[in-house]
């Protein structure tokens, strides 16, 4: 069992079986994540820093099994997909050739140009 009781706002961490990957869930306001009234509660891949707001806890924690479905990275270590060589972002896939979303940069990391 993961324990970070000594961080604001942390309810609970688990592993992801899909990714392996550590997934918080915390009252985002008393973390200092965000303070909006209509969404208190935060998923966090906390491998890859992304952060998803939520209703309810009870949706907070649903999404915590699932972090493909949020976390752009954790989606890409699944799917295969190569990261941006100019900002590190997930490509997608357009016919033939990866696109950055972000910058529309088209040089996987690790690829010469």
């Amino acid at each position: 069992m993961i324990d970070h009781s000594d961080r604001a706002g942390w309810r609970r961490s688990t592993i992801a079986r899909q990714t392996g990957t550590e997934i918080g869930v915390y009252h985002a306001a008393d973390a200092g994540i965000d303070d909006d009234p209509t969404a208190p509660w935060a998923t966090v891949c906390e491998t890859h820093s992304t952060v998803v707001l939520h209703r309810t806890r009870r949706l907070a924690d649903g999404h915590a099994a699932d972090p493909c479905g949020w976390c752009q990275y954790c989606r890409a270590a699944v799917d295969g997909s190569p990261l941006c060589a100019d900002d590190g972002e997930p490509m997608d896939r357009r016919g033939d050739e990866w696109v950055c979303p972000q910058c529309y940069a088209r040089t996987p990391a690790g690829a010469t140009r």
